[in-house]
């Protein structure tokens, strides 16, 4: 299965994330898949990450969303199929609640 991953990398999805087919159903420690061409680790796969951006129609204007407001997550995780880890791929979490496969990446304005 050749897949397009957030690292840009088309190669076998075992190489680089953790999921369904792979994790025995379970997280997994960080690190212990290959890194992607930019040095990063864990992009895909293992925990779905919670992002900043609202889940809906991109056509939607901000000002015309509807409660609730759901934020995307994107990646995949690990009690998840191999196509969800894909760049294209996302779905969707309450803000402010919690699920047992949805983390979120610390990030910071680079110097």
């Amino acid at each position: 299965v050749s897949l397009p991953f957030y690292s840009g990398t088309e190669t076998d999805p075992g190489e680089f994330a953790w999921f369904l087919g792979n994790s025995e159903s379970s997280t997994r420690e960080v690190k212990t898949r290959k890194p992607n061409e930019y040095g990063l680790y864990d992009m895909s796969g293992n925990v779905w990450e919670l992002t900043w951006d609202w889940y809906g129609y991109y056509s939607v204007k901000e000002e015309d969303r509807i409660p609730p407001y759901y934020r995307s997550i994107r990646g995949g995780g690990y009690y998840d199929a191999d196509f969800h880890c894909v760049v294209t791929y996302r779905d969707f979490a309450v803000q402010y609640g919690k699920d047992f496969d949805v983390g979120f990446r610390v990030v910071r304005t680079a110097r």
